[in-house]
């Protein structure tokens, strides 16, 4: 694969979370249901799920990198 292949390879836009929140499923005591979306979420909680987004991103990113390489 030449240089300008790999760049562009590397360039092309990898899927990113644009926003997230918590959906959150709550079930009555007669069975039914309804959720609720949390967007406030405190810092202490938001840092973690935002580590763990940020490795999500990272292995998709190398999997559409591995994917492009074994096409050469």
């Amino acid at each position: 694969m030449t240089k300008d292949k790999k760049l562009e390879a590397t360039n092309v836009a990898s899927p990113r979370v644009k926003s997230w929140a918590i959906v959150l499923e709550w079930e009555r005591p007669d069975g039914t249901w309804y959720t609720e979306t949390k967007t406030d979420i405190p810092n202490r909680v938001s840092g973690q799920i935002d580590d763990y987004i940020t490795e999500l991103e990272n292995e998709k990113k190398e999997c559409r990198l591995a994917s492009f390489s074994s096409r050469k």
